[in-house]
């Protein structure tokens, strides 16, 4: 039984480690004067990652409205698809640059008809451009 135990206490202190907590005192299983610190911590670490995924989002959206701004010459539909963060087909490797992001990879391929294109993956998502026009995607 004391065995069970200590490897109880083993894995509640590999997973109050996961989530961040150094001791049992921690969350209060062996006292609580640690509890409203840990608490507060966890509330801090949640809002700072909040905080970051906020500042990017808006800088994303920065950018979006930066390019289009500059770009007076694009189509509506083209504009609305950039500041949404989508892309069309017609799209210049620039456009959707800025509508997406860097790709995660880019590979060249001849495909059957002997042409070269470019395949850019996004996430288990892949474009294909021809001549820096994007002409397809999956």
């Amino acid at each position: 039984m004391k065995r069970l135990i200590a490897v109880l206490a083993v894995v509640v202190m590999l997973v109050l480690s996961f989530m961040g907590c150094a001791t049992l005192t921690d969350i209060g299983v062996f006292g609580n004067s640690k509890e409203q610190v840990t608490l507060d911590l966890s509330e801090e670490r949640y809002e700072d990652q909040k905080h970051r995924a906020d500042q990017a989002q808006l800088e994303i959206h920065r950018r979006r409205l930066s390019y289009v701004t500059a770009h007076p010459d694009l189509s509506t539909e083209s504009r609305r698809a950039i500041l949404a963060g989508h892309v069309r087909t017609g799209f210049s490797q620039e456009e959707v640059v800025v509508s997406w992001g860097e790709p995660k990879s880019v590979r060249n391929s001849y495909y059957g008809d002997g042409v070269l294109r470019e395949q850019w993956e996004y996430h288990l998502q892949y474009l294909y451009f021809e001549d820096d026009r994007l002409v397809a995607w999956n």
